[in-house]
């Protein structure tokens, strides 16, 4: 069955982001086939990509009646692909995916149902931290903030956010292709919702999840860095608190924790000097944040050697004199951002 409203008009347009990653693009296209949106208008916008993925989109065309393919001629990157996508959207609702995230088909129905009966203006449906707030629709972007901090957080992962398409206008068509570089264009929307308070709608159990859950997929100092940018556009009273959200305890002591283990592991493992990112991020946020990074940015300044060499004390008398087992993650490398999308 063609899924549409009363009107005829197509109701949800979902389209899948897509570069390099046949295998995993294979496994998301097996989960929309299993699921309640298969009946839903699917566009694959593949950004270029020179292994098998036009293959892999020809194998779901008997399974997918309703999937098309748009390839573009070269990699014009995520951020511009994200708006492109919006620009063409047919659908009342727009549904923006990327291909390396893991689906729950059996939880679509719900989605669906939501968005056909309450009608939001906006449906979050499993960003990070999201699990905290109330579940259900007209929930209050200003509310989410006040009480959890979040709000802009979990739009940080691109497809927690069902929205309609009339709520993307010029302006922030205009302003999510200016801001490409901050790794996190998306935003634009989310800070529509949060300054206008645009009442939201919560999907509990989450519908799809970040794969792995873990990882963010960007270098950790550009992805404060880029954070910053956003947060440098919000009003001064929510800067510091949208600035914070971003790390796993959302304060300042959690800031200065991540970020002095940031310093460590890039010093470790060789990597370009965090310095400027850090010092971009100091400009971009209020006094405190600032006053704090240039404190973190002394460790900057001491050598990788010395940060191993402590690393390696620190695993001798933890785990080999005291015979602990090493933990799976103690080596763990966070992701280069050119891998991500």
């Amino acid at each position: 069955m063609i899924s549409s409203d009363p009107s005829g008009k197509c109701l949800l347009h979902i389209f899948l982001l897509t570069y390099n990653r046949e295998q995993s693009l294979r496994r998301t296209l097996a989960a929309i086939a299993a699921s309640a949106l298969k009946d839903h208008l699917l566009t694959i916008m593949d950004n270029c990509s020179t292994d098998g993925t036009p293959q892999v989109c020809e194998e779901f065309r008997a399974i997918l009646p309703r999937m098309e393919i748009r390839r573009h001629e070269r990699n014009i990157g995520f951020g511009p692909n994200y708006y492109r996508s919006i620009e063409s959207s047919v659908g009342e609702y727009t549904w923006i995916l990327c291909d390396d995230d893991t689906l729950f088909p059996d939880r679509m129905a719900a989605l669906i149902d939501l968005i056909k009966t309450a009608r939001p203006q906006a449906c979050f449906v499993g960003g990070p931290r999201q699990d905290m707030w109330p579940s259900g629709p007209g929930i209050n972007p200003a509310d989410i903030q006040r009480r959890f901090h979040t709000f802009l957080t979990a739009q940080s992962f691109v497809p927690a956010l069902v929205f309609k398409t009339s709520l993307v206008g010029s302006a922030e068509l205009v302003e999510g292709y200016f801001t490409v570089g901050t790794k996190f264009p998306q935003l634009a929307i989310g800070k529509k919702l949060l300054l206008e308070d645009v009442p939201c709608a919560v999907l509990h159990p989450p519908v799809l999840q970040r794969d792995p859950p873990a990882v963010m997929g960007l270098n950790p100092v550009e992805l404060i860095d880029g954070w910053s940018e956003v947060c440098r556009t919000l009003p001064p009273a929510l800067r510091r608190d949208a600035f914070y959200s971003i790390f796993v305890r959302p304060d300042a002591v959690g800031m200065i924790n991540e970020v002095l283990s940031m310093i460590a592991r890039m010093k470790i493992d060789g990597r370009i000097d965090p310095s400027y990112h850090l010092i971009r991020a100091g400009l971009n946020v209020g006094r405190e944040p600032r006053l704090l990074l240039s404190l973190c940015r002394l460790a900057c300044i001491i050598p990788g050697g010395v940060y191993n060499f402590a690393r390696e004390t620190y695993r001798k008398v933890k785990y080999g004199w005291l015979r602990k087992p090493l933990p799976p993650t103690f080596y763990a490398r966070t992701e280069d951002d050119n891998l991500r999308r």
